[in-house]
């Protein structure tokens, strides 16, 4: 029997990048022209706020990006202090067993020659059992990549929801029984083109409150 084969991103659904970097940001406020007490920099706003790109949610002028990507983008050591989510505490535990084979996809500018890329990956070589994950830290197109490498993934986690139908158009949607999980925030709560997507097929759709873990952890897994 073949392994599950998970597919997953990791930035707001193994570890929660966004929260750091609003941190980072008001700590600057001032160089970026903000108020220090601004209500948008609060957990609740962050996580529903309508859009994901932060730049744009904090309405950030253009000649302040390039201090807005170098908080993240040049920080080696970004995800040092940066804990697994509950979901990413379940895939944590799948990598370690020999029934589910994690394939974790990051796309973002300059995939895996930035600073921050070292440190992602430093992250998940740390985190997960790596004889049964495979990381792919990328630019590239995410949908590309499963449809040409994995096109026969079981289970597939992804907060954005423009790159879950992406990938649902390049998949043979009644080949068999899929899942496609979303943790819950704000910018990816219109699901209504993906579930014309999946419309009279074997796939679900699944939102999980992004605070719980979605999958219950078997508890007689077998350790790799």
């Amino acid at each position: 029997m073949h392994p599950t084969l998970i597919i997953s991103d990791f930035d707001e659904v193994i570890v929660r990048c966004d929260l750091k970097w609003f941190s980072k940001i008001k700590a600057k406020s001032k160089e970026f022209g903000l108020d220090y007490d601004d209500p948008r920099f609060q957990e609740t706003a962050i996580n529903l706020r309508p859009t994901y790109c932060i730049n744009e949610f904090l309405q950030l002028p253009i000649d302040k990006m390039p201090l807005f990507d170098s908080l993240y983008y040049d920080d080696p050591n970004y995800y040092d202090d940066i804990p697994l989510t509950p979901v990413g505490k379940v895939l944590k535990h799948f990598s370690e067993t020999k029934s589910f084979q994690l394939v974790i996809i990051s796309v973002s500018k300059g995939g895996s020659s930035t600073p921050v890329a070292k440190s992602k990956l430093r992250f998940i070589e740390n985190n997960f059992d790596m004889k049964r994950t495979t990381v792919h830290l990328v630019e590239a197109d995410k949908s590309e990549i499963i449809r040409t490498k994995y096109p026969d993934w079981d289970v597939f986690y992804e907060d954005n929801i423009t790159k879950i139908n992406d990938v649902l158009r390049k998949t043979d949607l009644n080949h068999k029984k899929r899942e496609v999980l979303v943790p819950a925030f704000g910018w990816n709560v219109n699901s209504a083109e993906t579930n014309k997507l999946i419309e009279d097929t074997d796939i679900s759709l699944m939102y999980y409150y992004r605070d719980l873990p979605s999958i219950e952890i078997p508890q007689n897994a077998e350790k790799a």
